[in-house]
Parts: structure tokens; sequence; C-alpha cells
């Protein structure tokens, strides 16, 4: 379903920071980006690979290949996860360090899977994968004591819940996994005490909604609950719950709006191939939408090319909008002066009658007033020149403090002005000053350019809201 060109009324509309909202569509179905995080061995990659080969989507003979590989390998039960973690050091050593792409066809949706590390040495990558998702789905061990390691100081449940919602994931679906391996297995009070434990958590620290929260039972590796509905002979009927598949809940998600008509906003998530007559990039549209040879201003090298192809799993399309995930052929640009993170955007202004237009060009700052929300875990108060590392999107980047505008109330209210220091589990306003310039919008103007995280040392200590650009 293409999306049309903006009209007088809707430019103007996006003159003054609105836009034209519309759901994408594609071979009858609706695209979802949907991120798999959650603790470390809590068994998303095989969960994921279950889905995948129960499906239809990895032919079984495939599927006996990996098995038998793993084999071979002292790793059969591996097998699964084998089906999204195609690297050799993750296959060696049974983790995932990279964020694994896959699609999968509900009956009302194409979802492209991002499969995300758990390890706390690879969270800047979960970032990554994050920032392209519409929905996400957190994983959890229902055995003793996994969930309570995963979901302990030392797990990254907490962690991974946290940057979903601070990273403008609303929409959140809880597989609670390896349900065979309670004791006893399938045991109802421990998927209950789980539900409580984390359901509390996900709305009363994470802030999620209440009705954005769903959980699913699962057993991964022996395929219960996954794809089709257990019999009354199944032992996940001892769980005496409502039939309700992970495909299903999946299937469930609800699509959020997509701000076709505003300014064009791609963002660069990996290089493919280069060559001397063209450059192949894998990229998120944010926002807008873009056309086979059109021409595009690359940020921040300032550098134009042209769009000579695009594909998605390579299918050719005539265009791509807001929501879709594509591979672009860029022609008339060196390959050396394109990097991950970097931008691309349209330099003609929109149109408008009577008027200049509406500025299509992402800005480029290096310094910006956000609000920001503190979690428990910052160990040290941020104070006026308290050195950060930041998130946002794709690009990591050292920053600096440079002011204490206030302290925020839970109403989001001012209650103090120019505070000397801000403590763990509290709101503010400070202003940010990067170490390089970026391309940064108001979280009104462009979410994916408008959110962040902040890190130290490794932990993530913060997460905030860009509300003006300097």
């Amino acid at each position: 379903k293409r999306p049309h060109r903006p009209s007088q009324a809707e430019a103007s509309s996006l003159a003054s920071g609105g836009g034209l909202y519309a759901t994408t569509d594609h071979n009858g179905k609706d695209l979802l980006s949907m991120v798999v995080v959650g603790h470390v061995d809590a068994g998303k990659s095989t969960l994921m690979g279950q889905l995948l080969v129960s499906s239809g989507v990895i032919a079984p003979r495939i599927a006996n290949k990996y098995q038998a590989e793993a084999a071979s390998m002292g790793k059969g039960s591996f097998y699964l996860a084998w089906v999204m973690d195609e690297g050799e050091d993750e296959r060696r050593h049974g983790v995932t360090i990279e964020v694994a792409e896959k699609f999968i066809e509900t009956p009302s949706k194409m979802v492209k899977i991002l499969d995300a590390p758990g390890h706390a040495d690879f969270v800047p990558q979960m970032i990554m994968g994050t920032c392209q998702a519409d929905v996400g789905l957190l994983v959890v061990a229902a055995s003793e004591p996994e969930f309570e390691s995963g979901f302990g100081g030392g797990g990254q449940t907490k962690e991974h819940a946290m940057l979903l919602k601070s990273l403008g994931v609303n929409q959140l679906l809880v597989a609670v996994n390896k349900m065979d391996a309670t004791t006893p297995p399938y045991s109802r009070s421990r998927y209950d005490f789980i539900v409580s434990v984390l359901g509390s958590f996900l709305v009363d620290e994470c802030k999620f909604k209440k009705d954005k929260v769903r959980f699913v039972p699962v057993s991964a590796f022996i395929g219960e609950n996954v794809t089709k509905v257990p019999g009354a002979e199944s032992p996940m009927s001892l769980l005496d719950l409502p039939p309700y598949t992970l495909q299903q809940a999946i299937d469930d998600f609800k699509i959020p709006p997509r701000l076709t008509a505003a300014p064009l906003r791609i963002v660069v998530s990996d290089i493919l191939k280069d060559s001397s007559k063209a450059l192949v990039v894998s990229a998120v549209v944010l926002q807008g939408s873009v056309d086979v040879s059109q021409p595009l201003l690359l940020r921040p090298s300032n550098d134009r090319c042209v769009l000579k192809a695009l594909s998605k799993e390579g299918s050719p399309l005539a265009f791509a909008c807001a929501g879709d995930s594509v591979q672009l052929t860029l022609s008339d640009i060196d390959p050396s002066r394109i990097a991950v993170g970097n931008v691309l955007c349209s330099f003609i202004p929109i149109p408008l009658m009577g008027g200049e237009g509406v500025e299509t060009i992402v800005p480029l700052s290096r310094k910006f007033t956000a609000r920001i929300s503190t979690f428990k875990a910052l160990a040290v108060p941020i104070i006026k020149g308290t050195q950060v590392t930041l998130h946002l999107g794709s690009n990591i980047v050292e920053a600096n403090v440079s002011k204490l505008i206030a302290l925020l109330d839970s109403t989001g209210a001012q209650r103090k002005l120019k505070p000397r220091a801000i403590s763990g589990s509290c709101g503010a306003v400070i202003q940010i000053k990067l170490e390089v310039p970026l391309c940064i919008e108001t979280q009104q103007t462009c979410k994916g350019l408008g959110r962040f995280v902040v890190r130290q040392r490794g932990v993530t200590v913060a997460a905030g809201l860009i509300t003006q650009v300097h």
C-alpha cells in the first residue's frame, strides 16, 4: 500500500512537527520488527530456531544438518540455536554475539526477528537491535534458580526490559521458557510466581502499560506451545491456561503508526558491499518514503548520492517507506565516506504553497537538552562535567554533562532548578555536549533520532528524550 506524497494540508502539518501516520502493507501483510531479548542462556535463540523450524521457514533437511553438525561438536542441544547463531564463534561458544535477523510470516503479519545477545558484554549490540524494533519479546527461564539469576542484580533481564521501554518499545510479550524444567515440570505455581514478580517490575519500574504486557508459557527445546496448541495429552495442559501459542501471541501485536509523510530519515545499520561502481548498505527507514533513482544526502559527511536500487530479502522494490528494513544500492559516493549510524535524507524541501517549504535535511549538532530518567544502577550521582558514553541508535559516542537544569517530580514538573547533583531513580533536565557531531532531532520530530541511553563503565545508568537541539 503505497503512501502518497504529502498534500498541502499534510505538508503544513509537517511544518509544525506533525505528519501523516499510516501503516505500511507488504503482500497483504503488515510488516513488524520484533527484537528478542533476555538474560544469557534463557533460550532466546533456541526458541526462535524452534519457531522457524516448526512454522516451516527452515526446511527439515536444514534442521537435520544443523543437528548432526552440533552433535559432532558435542553441542547437540544447541542445534536449534544455530538457526539464528550463524557465526563460528557463536556456535563454538554457544553465545549470541551479533544481532541475528530472520523473517517469519504469521496469519496477519510479516515479522522481522531481531535476535539480540543476552550477555552483559554485548549490551551495545542489544541496543542497536532494539533501535530497529517496533515491539519486544522478552525471554525468561522458568527453572530455578535460572529465573532468579537473570532477574537478580547480576542478570540482564531487568536491564534489557528497561532498555526496551527507554528506546521506545511499548508493546512487550514475555515468553516464560523451560517450563519442562520447573519443579515439578510445568508447575502452575512457578509460572504464576514469575508472572507476578516480573509483571510488577515491568509495570511499576519500567513503566510499561499493564495492557501492553502479555505472558505465554513455552518449552523451546521440546517445542511445546510454540506454534501448536498443546493437546490434552501434552504436559503443558497441566498449567490449565487458555490455549494461546507463542505464534498467536506474536500475531496479536498491534502495528505501530508509521510517519510516512514526514521528512525522510534512513539510518544505516550495516555496510554489506562496496565497489568502484556502487555501495550496498542495510538500513532502516525511520520515517518518510523513498523511491529508486531519488537523490539523497548523507549526513554527517554531506555527500550527495543516488539511490540506484532497493531490495528486501533479495527481492527488488520500487520504493520503501517508514518501518521498512531494506538494502540500498547507492551510486556516486565514495564508500569510505559512509559508516554505520549515518543518516540518509532528502535535501529538497517539501514544497508549501506560498512558502519556502519544509526543511528536509536532518540536523547535525554536538549539544542538546534532554529529559532523562536515571536508573537504580547509577552508583555515583551525575554532576556538571560527568563523562558518559551515549548510545543513540547505532552510534556510540563519548559525551559530557555540561549543565544540570532541573530535577523533576513524578508528574514531570520541575521541583528544583540548578541542582548540584542527580542521583539514581529520578527525573531531570540536563544539557549534554557530544565529543563529535551527530544527527539528532527532538523526540517529537523523529523518535528514532531523539531517544538515547547513557552508560558508564559498562552499566546502563539512564535514558533520555531530546527536547531541544542547539
